[in-house]
């Protein structure tokens, strides 16, 4: 795939597109900088992937929270502020100065900004469907929101390492239970869930990545 660096507002926007017209948008929210041209996007999938990274990776849960140690930097729950901000201005920028016109648009997150994904395809439909690699579920309070404010999307991909159960922080060894709550309360409103665990604890791999996009583009 070719990348081209993207100049858009509060975030580091990289494009990655095949020669084929793209018909599918995918948004990355990355946690740090990655190449993803070899990740499976084809020019039979007429679709292209935006990377978004440099995010306020505290301000992308939807309320605030306390920090997960002492010291640290609370959460402060800026999630409705960058919705808006990706909705308005940062896809319709990169959309324009890239030439796309995507009939489908698609969220992968991954650990905070997975819980991200979730909580916009709760919130708007501009999302076709959505992805989560290790998902934040843990977060106060988000399991007995979502209970209450049903997906928007039909579909959702979540992803989880077997180990991450195994952390020491309480809030963070509650990632599983918390997953497959999500898992359900997403099934019982009519949503169509993929749940996967990969070997491993709780890290962003071009494997994994390459599974939830290829979920994403296979269920088109």
């Amino acid at each position: 795939m070719e990348k081209t660096a993207l100049s858009l507002p509060q975030v580091t926007a990289d494009l990655y597109r095949t020669a084929a017209p793209a018909e599918t948008l995918i948004t990355v929210l990355l946690p740090v900088p990655a190449d993803l041209s070899r990740l499976p996007v084809y020019k039979k999938d007429r679709a292209a992937l935006l990377a978004l990274t440099g995010l306020d990776w505290n301000a992308l849960p939807p309320w605030p929270a306390p920090p997960l140690r002492p010291g640290d930097a609370p959460f402060t729950g800026g999630a409705a502020e960058f919705l808006a901000a990706l909705t308005e201005t940062i896809l319709p920028e990169a959309e324009q100065a890239a030439g796309l016109a995507p009939a489908r648009r698609f969220l992968l997150g991954i650990s905070l900004s997975g819980l991200f994904a979730l909580w916009a395809s709760c919130m708007t439909d501009r999302f076709a469907a959505c992805a989560a690699l290790s998902g934040s579920f843990w977060y106060d309070g988000f399991t007995d929101w979502l209970r209450t404010h049903p997906a928007r999307v039909p579909r959702v991909y979540l992803g989880l390492g077997r180990r991450e159960k195994d952390a020491r922080h309480p809030r963070l060894a509650a990632i599983e239970r918390a997953t497959d709550e999500t898992a359900a309360i997403l099934r019982g409103a009519g949503v169509s869930v993929t749940a996967e665990r990969f070997p491993g604890g709780h890290r962003t791999t071009p494997d994994r990545l390459a599974r939830a996009v290829r979920w994403l583009l296979d269920g088109q």
